[in-house]
């Protein structure tokens, strides 16, 4: 098995970081990002977004954060390309990085994704696939044959733009800070598998997850949970 890593939110607890340590040889944790909300702070899905190997994130946390962020681009063989972003804890300012890529895809709200994120992909030939969900990051669940999602707007969108999109039934993933949280930020797809922060039998669509032909890996025997997302990457 090619070896690989992931990136995670620092409040992932500790005993799903060692489930992790399982399936990836380094399991990384971010710090939080002063610009978001404090109960979103340390998600990935909130913080960068990689397209075609490149790392997109806020100068600021760079600046403040460049040791690790360099030790994860080391690793992976990306290059860290820092943006100043006009950013602020309050919908739809912080949601310049969370976008979903799906092969030669970014599902994104346009109208408040990153500027240079989206310049970027263009001119690598990348379909920008409006939707109105700011968190579309948040919301999707990128696997190899399928977007998965609770969000009927962003499947309506994907259907339109011929890519595959599968439905769930929504409901079940805690956000602490917030009413319910997302299903691409209350896991990741690696190799096959589907992770999940928590118990995936607690979901309302465990059934059509189980349906799904991939593996799926309950990090923990609890109440799924957003931690914003598994970012998993291959070594370089």
């Amino acid at each position: 098995m090619t070896p690989s890593f992931c990136v995670i939110s620092q409040d992932v607890p500790e005993e799903m970081r060692e489930n992790l340590r399982q399936s990836f040889d380094d399991v990384i944790p971010l710090p939080p990002d002063d610009e978001l909300a404090a109960p979103v702070a340390c998600h990935p899905d909130m913080i960068f977004a990689v397209l075609d190997g490149c790392m997109f994130l806020s100068a600021r946390y760079y600046a403040r954060n460049t040791a690790g962020i360099d030790r994860i681009a080391s690793l992976g063989g990306l290059t860290v390309c820092p943006v100043s972003v006009n950013r602020n804890e309050r919908y739809p300012n912080d949601v310049a990085f969370n976008v979903a890529v799906w092969r030669d895809a970014v599902i994104c709200r346009p109208d408040a994704a990153c500027r240079a994120l989206l310049d970027f992909a263009e001119k690598r030939g990348y379909r920008i696939i409006p939707v109105k969900q700011g968190y579309a990051g948040c919301s999707c669940l990128s696997c190899s044959d399928a977007v998965r999602t609770f969000d009927r707007g962003i499947k309506k969108s994907l259907d339109s733009a011929g890519i595959p999109c599968i439905l769930l039934g929504e409901g079940g993933i805690a956000l602490p800070g917030y009413d319910s949280g997302f299903l691409g930020g209350a896991g990741g797809f690696h190799d096959g598998v589907i992770y999940l922060y928590g118990n995936a039998d607690t979901l309302p669509c465990a059934d059509q997850l189980a349906l799904s032909g991939y593996r799926l890996v309950s990090l923990s025997g609890g109440r799924v949970t957003d931690y914003g997302g598994i970012k998993p990457f291959r070594k370089r």
